[in-house]
């Protein structure tokens, strides 16, 4: 054995005798044999990879989960995942507990009832009363199969200085896209407007893109692009042109009305006639009908109507100094432009009652 002895004012002898220690204090000195260990606590980290992902609606996104054991943390770790709210992602782990010493598992985010965008969600780990966090995120977007396109006729709209030319925007929807569309033209000249009615962004599959110019706008022809987007999608375009020509005499536009108005009823159609006032022929597009006020005035104000505007082909032909109304060309009456008057329940609308309502007529001729 080794003994270890303290003799007179703390000498020290050592001899090597065998493998254990005994430690004897002779005098005044004495020696006290501990030993200090200091203990670690046991614990665990928590990290997921990716930390996001970029899925099509209907796919899984999968991410690794690990656990970072540390100071011989041994204990099994139950798994749980917290979805942001609104969100429709539905989760799952496998294994849904993490075993004793275990240090992976795998978590799937379900998308078949998510809504389109970017969502977090947060994977924790419990063991005991030990709990540890992290936050991943992943982007849901529309099925590929899912899309859309656009169109617009006419391909070419012919007005005068002051005048307004129309064309009518078609949305075709694929794979029930239901997303809503932003749209813009761009190209509008000086002197000139672009609208578009009902007004961007669109949920349904039509509107109507008016450019209004005044008579400061200057000939000449110009091409417009009509611009789409929409979340999660590639942007589309369609292109017309303009033409704004001070070259011959404006074609006109009258109506008929075929009847009175009531609340709720099915209005008064109007029977279009129009007169080519030019020594050749030329095609009418674009004709639009608006309301510009009432007899009532302000008490009857032109929110209370609706327009359903022509729905005939075009364009109408007319020969040189042709006038022929919409019936005169046997066009059905359910195609002429129809002006309505609303139903407002809540609203009083006893001002409408036998009043005159004033109507303008625009088109677009070329020729």
């Amino acid at each position: 054995m080794a003994t270890i002895a303290l003799t007179g004012a703390g000498k020290l002898a050592l001899a090597v005798l065998g493998v254990s220690v005994a430690v004897s204090a002779v005098g005044a000195g004495v020696l006290i044999n501990s030993k200090a260990v200091a203990s670690a606590k046991t614990d665990f980290g928590v990290s997921v990879a990716p930390s996001s992902q970029s899925v099509q609606k209907g796919g899984p996104a999968s991410y690794s989960v690990s656990l970072d054991l540390q100071n011989g943390f041994k204990d099994p770790v139950a798994m749980s995942a917290t979805v942001q709210s609104g969100s429709g992602l539905t989760t799952a782990f496998a294994p849904s507990t993490v075993p004793a010493k275990g240090t992976s598992t795998t978590l799937t985010v379900s998308t078949s009832a998510a809504a389109i965008g970017t969502w977090s969600v947060t994977v924790t780990g419990t063991s005991g009363t030990l709990t540890h966090s992290a936050v991943v995120a992943v982007t849901v977007n529309y099925p590929a199969s899912q899309s859309y396109t656009i169109s617009a006729t006419p391909t070419t709209a012919q007005i005068l200085p002051g005048d307004t030319a129309q064309y009518a925007v078609s949305i075709t929807r694929t794979g029930g896209y239901s997303g809503a569309i932003s749209l813009a033209v761009g190209g509008v000249p000086s002197g000139a407007t672009g609208t578009f009615s009902p007004a961007s962004p669109i949920a349904g599959t039509s509107t109507t893109l008016q450019i209004a110019t005044t008579s400061a706008a200057a000939s000449g022809t110009i091409p417009l692009t009509i611009t789409a987007s929409a979340a999660n999608q590639s942007n589309q375009t369609a292109t017309v042109q303009l033409v704004i020509t001070d070259k011959g005499k404006p074609f006109s536009i009258s109506g008929t009305s075929t009847g009175s108005m009531a609340p709720g009823s099915p209005g008064s159609a109007i029977d279009l006639t129009l007169t080519n006032p030019n020594n050749q022929a030329m095609n009418i597009t674009n004709l639009t009908v608006s309301v510009t006020g009432t007899s009532a005035g302000s008490n009857c104000s032109v929110s209370n109507f609706t327009v359903q505007q022509y729905s005939g082909s075009y364009p109408l032909s007319l020969a040189k100094n042709q006038s022929i109304s919409l019936s005169g060309r046997n066009i059905p009456q359910a195609q002429w432009p129809t002006v309505r008057l609303l139903n407002f329940p809540t609203i009083n609308q006893d001002a409408c009652k036998g009043a005159s309502v004033y109507l303008s007529f625009t088109g677009a001729g070329t020729g």
